[in-house]
């Protein structure tokens, strides 16, 4: 479990920061093509450019209203639930031999899962290329 959590975290983590960039692209690139084309406009360049003014411009505030960066918030809470419960499960594992008894590992253990499961089912998915990238910065040591 504690594996699952550190691969899952991670994940998230590299899904939060492709999220805030492409939310951040989506809304600047539109704005900028937007304030250049009104200028050519200004200047005197054709009056066509008006309408890629307008249209970039209206691709900029669609992304700004739907909020272009609303997934990435989501991602790093779920990043971090799943981190926190990373250390509690390396926390049970060190402290497994203090155990007074079966049942209470057992009764840990069963904590930890449900916590794990409630996180995992309020979790939105994140695409296999997050994956993937979690996995390789994992296994290179980066993280």
């Amino acid at each position: 479990m504690g594996e699952s959590c550190k691969y899952n975290a991670q994940a998230y983590f590299e899904a939060a920061k492709s999220a805030e960039f492409w939310g951040k692209t989506i809304v600047f690139i539109p704005a900028i093509l937007s304030a250049v084309a009104g200028t050519l406009v200004a200047l005197g360049w054709d009056k066509s450019w008006g309408v890629a003014s307008a249209m970039a411009g209206l691709m900029a505030a669609t992304g700004s209203f739907l909020g272009a960066e609303r997934k990435a918030p989501s991602y790093k809470e779920s990043a971090r639930k799943y981190t926190t419960l990373k250390h509690e499960v390396q926390l049970a594992v060190t402290m497994s031999s203090e155990a007074d008894s079966p049942d209470a590992l057992r009764q840990t253990l069963r904590s930890l899962t449900d916590q794990y499961q409630a996180i995992a089912s309020r979790d939105e998915p994140v695409p296999n290329r997050h994956f993937d990238k979690a996995s390789k910065r994992i296994k290179s040591g980066a993280v």
